[in-house]
């Protein structure tokens, strides 16, 4: 169920594509901690800019049980984006994204599922693939 309360099991993809992408992936995988209990996390690597419209990006994948529903999770990752600078009024320019890709076995983001970068962070989990 999306909406359960409990120990919900979560993937998160995050990405950037401005500032020190290294640094601000690792600085949000330590904030997600406080709501996210994270049991794996996937090697960073670059890909590229599916829109063609800016720069590369460093992608990281991250799996996990929560507490919180899918929709406290979601307002918990809006405002850790805030807190560290996202605007949205730049889309090319992207300091950190935090997707809630997968939670309880159901896919939410079909279009980041379905990208080459996150399949490949995925299987690096070891976690099986699902069928959207």
């Amino acid at each position: 169920m999306i909406t359960a309360e409990g120990n919900n099991d979560v993937i998160i993809m995050l990405g950037c594509n401005i500032g020190d992408c290294s640094v601000n992936l690792d600085k949000v995988t330590e904030a997600l901690r406080k709501y996210i209990d994270i049991d794996a996390s996937s090697p960073i690597i670059s890909s590229p800019d599916i829109t063609g419209k800016s720069s590369d990006y460093l992608n990281r994948v991250l799996h996990g049980k929560s507490k919180l529903t899918l929709d406290e999770l979601k307002t918990a990752i809006k405002q850790i984006e805030i807190s560290m600078g996202r605007n949205r009024s730049t889309p090319s320019e992207v300091i950190i994204d935090i997707d809630i890709v997968i939670f309880n076995s159901n896919i939410i983001k079909p279009s980041e599922y379905n990208t080459p970068h996150f399949q490949t962070l995925y299987e690096k989990l070891g976690l099986p693939l699902l069928r959207n």
